[in-house]
């Protein structure tokens, strides 16, 4: 992620916090969100509702297909787009 971004990121949550305000970040996998939450964010979530629709929907479509069942716990999708990196 870009330094300046980064900064400016932590500056928003420091001054959320110094006016006793929770701050939250909108992540797109779990990794990112422990990153965020590990920063100190209040709240953050793990994923994007279309990576969840796609994953959800892609690995239904599977076991309907298959006579062998799918365990859909499993998600695979990639992140994309500029927080996905």
């Amino acid at each position: 992620m870009d330094v300046e971004l980064e900064t400016a990121i932590q500056k928003i949550r420091q001054a959320a916090k110094d006016a006793g305000k929770f701050s939250a970040m909108y992540c797109v996998d779990g990794a990112q969100g422990r990153r965020y939450a590990e920063m100190g964010f209040n709240m953050i979530s793990v994923t994007g509702d279309v990576l969840a629709l796609q994953n959800y929907v892609g690995h239904q479509l599977e076991e309907a297909k298959s006579s062998k069942p799918q365990d859909v716990t499993k998600f695979d999708a990639k992140p994309q787009g500029p927080y996905g990196q």
